[in-house]
This record gives structure tokens, sequence and C-alpha cells, in this order.
């Protein structure tokens, strides 16, 4: 039997009504991790993001990709706000509008003039996390690993994001080396090298390798 048109319009009502719940419950299990986690846990987690969206799209593949993700991009962000409501995303000129998307309303933006600027915010803790261009890598490349402590942990479309740590593992991560001598010199020469897999330490056939960062890979 056909359906009416109220009665389709009665069902969507009601599906809205369960997803409104569904999110209500969902903030306050988001709490709950908040009020559980140990001081100096991670709040940024681009790693199990990328592992969500992977099962998300699973989960639902007639759902197309293009409406999972801004739908749960400002979930993501203000569960990073509640935890943390005064976190900010520093930014070049240029990821303005890259900066407004990824952070769905929820992050604090700080505009900066140059990479460097990005990175000396993160190091004095006034940023948590910073948008650099690609071709800002070998500026900077000698700031980031090990010493400093400051690490690529994700790619956000042409750009970068950088972070305090190593992002978490995940479905397929994708490691980021340079040569450990050529990273001092600060030129524009350096060669990068990508690894696929997460890696700690430098791979065996790279013992002179310098780690500067981890990014995810989103396909299915």
């Amino acid at each position: 039997m056909t359906k009416t048109l109220d009665t389709l319009r009665a069902e969507i009502d009601e599906v809205d009504a369960k997803l409104v719940a569904a999110l209500a419950k969902r903030t306050h299990l988001v709490a709950e991790v908040a009020a559980t986690k140990a001081a100096g846990s991670a709040i940024f987690r681009p790693g199990r993001e990328a592992d969500l969206k992977m099962r998300l799209w699973r989960l639902a593949p007639e759902v197309s990709q293009a409406l999972i993700e801004p739908v749960w991009r400002p979930l993501l962000r203000a569960s990073i706000a509640s935890q943390k409501p005064d976190f900010t995303l520093a930014f070049p000129p240029e990821a303005e509008t890259a900066a407004e998307v990824f952070s769905a309303g929820f992050l604090h933006l700080r505009e900066v003039h140059t990479a460097r600027d990005g990175l000396e915010l993160l190091l004095e803790g006034t940023a948590d996390i910073c948008f650099i261009a690609q071709a800002d890598l070998p500026s900077i490349c000698h700031m980031l690993g090990t010493q400093t402590g400051l690490y690529i942990v994700a790619k956000e479309g042409a750009w970068m994001l950088l972070a305090k740590g190593m992002p978490d593992r995940s479905h397929s991560d994708m490691t980021i080396l340079i040569d450990e001598i050529e990273a001092g010199k600060n030129t524009t020469d350096i060669e990068f090298v990508e690894r696929s897999g997460y890696f700690e330490v430098p791979p065996d056939d790279m013992p002179d390798a310098h780690i500067i960062g981890i990014y995810q890979i989103l396909e299915l």
C-alpha cells in the first residue's frame, strides 16, 4: 500500500525526534569522557576522527560522504570546545576559509602572518593546532619532531595541521620523514619522504631520518 504524503512526513518527524534524542545522549557521553580523561590528555584526536568517519561510511554506504562530513564535523568540534572552551586554531590569511570550515563555528580562530608565527603560538601554548601550507614545510621542518614535540598530525584539504604530540593510530596512516642532517639546514632543497604506516621511530632502511608527522588517509 502506497504511503500518503502526511504519513511520510510523520515518519520523518519521528526520525528527527530520534536524532535529537541521540544527539542529547551523545553530548552527555562526551561530557562523561571529558570528566574521565586524565589531565593533559589530547583533545583533538585526528586518528580517532579518521576511524570514526571510515566506520560511518561503511555503516551507511548509501549515504553520501559529502553528507556525513558536514553533519559530524560540528559534533566533533563541539566535543573539543566542551573540553576546552578556548581551544584555538591558528591559520595564515590564505587559509581563512579552510579554518572556518574546520572549526564549524566552535573553535577560536587566530590569524597569523607566517607559519613560523603559528608554531611559536603552539610552543607558547596560546594555540592548540595550526594550519600550514605544504610549501612552508622546508622553512619550519627543523622546528618539528622530538626536539620541540610539534608534529604534523593531520591533513585538511590542501593544508597540514600541526599540534603538540603525535596523533593516534588510524586505519590508514602516512608517516612523513626528512633527512635529519638536512632538517637542521633550513633549506628549500630538503626532500620529504612519505611512508605508508605508523612509525614511532624511523624505519630500518632510514636510520638517520627525522619523523616530522603522521596524517591519516581518508579513502574507502
